[in-house]
């Protein structure tokens, strides 16, 4: 991604797009522990922040426990039954709130695990589950449902590095058709959508995304672009609100702006 006039080649996008090795290690790394990482990254917190979550009767305790039971054999929508009865009456529950979001991605309901999540930080006034809640929220919004699914990004990813967009974005979209909710992919779409020059769609794009998922400061810097694209530059300067202060494609966004 670079924050520049629309004037400038496609090829002045290419080193800045997202597929830095540190990406694509990530990925192999996902690839190896696809549904190891989902279970114990996404969805298993610290000791640390177990002591502090809201514990429960004991006919809840039960019930948890069953669903768990119920997790392990694959039933996974008789879990989720339970594990909203639970949450009716202990909904701050961060164990049963966690299984819940991951029974709905399991089932291809990641969105609504998405909102789910994005509920309870809404309403969580301590800031360490919050943090706790929005790296669950970045880890959940990226993985991957299958390894065909997985393998079809990286493959579209080496079509980005070889400059084949349009393949890319044709790669990525029959992706979007199996996992729709997918935040890494639309992302990577958005960038391929920029890099070709399709700036409304890239916008289009890019908005769904940020539905799914706002806290990666990445994705404001990109709508930015496409908002500064679209000679829209009040609301890009309300996207570089949200990017790092070490961004430094957004502080060359900002100095474009500031300049017209």
């Amino acid at each position: 991604m670079t924050l520049i006039p629309h004037s400038r080649p496609i090829s002045y996008f290419l080193p800045y797009i997202r597929t830095s090795s540190s990406l694509t290690g990530l990925m192999h790394s996902v690839e190896k522990y696809a549904y190891f990482l989902f279970i114990v990254f996404a969805f298993s917190p610290s000791q640390s922040f177990c002591d502090y979550t809201n514990t429960l009767s004991i006919k809840s305790s039960f019930d948890y426990q069953e669903a768990i039971i119920l997790l392990t054999k694959n039933k996974l929508p008789e879990a989720a039954l339970i594990i909203k009865d639970i949450l009716k009456t202990n909904p701050y529950h961060i164990l049963s709130l966690l299984n819940l979001a991951k029974t709905y991605t399991m089932l291809g309901r990641r969105e609504e695990a998405l909102q789910l999540l994005e509920q309870h930080i809404q309403k969580e006034n301590n800031n360490d589950k919050r943090e706790f809640l929005v790296r669950r929220i970045n880890v959940l919004s990226r993985l991957f449902l299958t390894k065909n699914t997985l393998q079809n990004y990286q493959e579209s990813l080496t079509s980005i590095k070889e400059k084949k967009y349009k393949q890319a974005i044709q790669q990525l979209q029959s992706i979007l058709l199996l996992e729709p909710y997918h935040f890494e992919v639309l992302v990577s779409l958005g960038q391929c959508q920029l890099l070709e020059g399709r700036h409304d769609a890239a916008h289009e794009t890019l908005r769904f995304a940020i539905k799914l998922n706002s806290y990666d400061t990445e994705i404001h810097s990109l709508l930015a672009k496409t908002f500064y694209e679209r000679g829209e530059f009040k609301q890009a300067l309300e996207e570089l609100k949200h990017t790092k202060n070490n961004d430094i494609e957004a502080k060359n966004l900002l100095k474009l702006i500031q300049s017209k």
